[in-house]
C-alpha cells in the first residue's frame, strides 16, 4: 500500500547549503529526518542561486539538476569533466556531488531543482512531463513537482491539485499515476540498491 503525501511550498524546510554559501527549500529526503550533513538515501531540493559560487561537495552522490527559472548557469567541473551551461529551463544535467563544481550566472539569479541520491543506496530517475499522460511507475517512492504552473496529479484513484511549486511524495510503489500538468511536472522516481 502506498502512502501519498501533499508538500505545499509553505512546508518545505529551509534549509543551510553543506556549504553555508545559500539556502535550499527541501522538498523532501529519505529517511524523512535526515540532516544534510548526514547520509541521506536520496533528497529533492529546489535552491534560489544569487551569486557565482562554488557548489557543496556530496561525495558517493549522483547530482541531477534543472534550471527552473532566471538567465541560467555555467558549471565548471574542473578536470572531472567538460562544463556544462544550462539555458534551457528543465533540462536535466547530472554529475558526481565529488566532483569540484562551481557555476557562474549567466545573468541574474536562478531557481533550480536538485535531485541528490547516495550512489551505494538508492538510483533516481528523473523526467519532466509536459502534457497529460499516465504512467506505470515502479520503485519505491516518487516524487513529484509541479515546476512550472499547477497540475493535478492522481495516485491509486485519488486526484490531488497542485500549485507551482508544491510536491507530491508517493513511498512505496506508485503503480499507475495520472498527471495533469499546467506547464511542466518533474518526476523522480527512487529505487532502491
Amino acid at each position: 500500500m502506498s502512502r501519498v503525501r501533499l508538500i505545499p511550498v509553505a512546508a518545505q524546510r529551509r534549509v543551510p547549503w553543506k556549504n553555508g554559501l545559500g539556502v535550499t527549500r527541501e522538498v523532501a529526503v529519505s529517511p524523512e529526518d535526515a540532516d544534510v550533513g548526514e547520509r541521506f538515501r536520496w533528497r529533492v531540493s529546489l535552491a534560489t542561486v544569487e551569486r557565482s559560487c562554488p557548489f557543496s561537495e556530496f561525495h558517493g552522490y549522483e547530482r541531477t539538476l534543472l534550471l527552473l527559472s532566471g538567465d541560467g548557469l555555467a558549471l565548471d567541473f574542473g578536470e572531472a569533466a567538460p562544463p556544462r551551461t544550462l539555458t534551457a529551463p528543465l533540462e536535466p544535467c547530472t554529475f558526481q556531488g565529488e566532483w569540484r563544481t562551481t557555476c557562474r550566472l549567466v545573468g541574474g539569479p536562478v531557481e533550480d531543482l536538485n535531485v541528490m541520491t547516495d550512489r551505494t543506496r538508492a538510483a533516481a530517475t528523473v523526467e519532466v512531463v509536459r502534457a497529460a499522460v499516465a504512467r506505470d511507475l515502479d520503485g519505491e517512492a516518487l516524487v513529484v513537482v509541479a515546476a512550472q504552473g499547477g497540475a493535478r496529479v492522481t495516485v491509486a484513484g485519488q486526484a490531488h491539485a497542485l500549485a507551482a511549486g508544491d510536491a507530491l511524495r508517493v513511498d512505496g510503489r506508485p503503480g499507475v499515476v495520472d498527471l495533469a500538468p499546467e506547464g511542466a511536472l518533474v518526476l523522480a522516481v527512487f529505487s532502491g540498491r
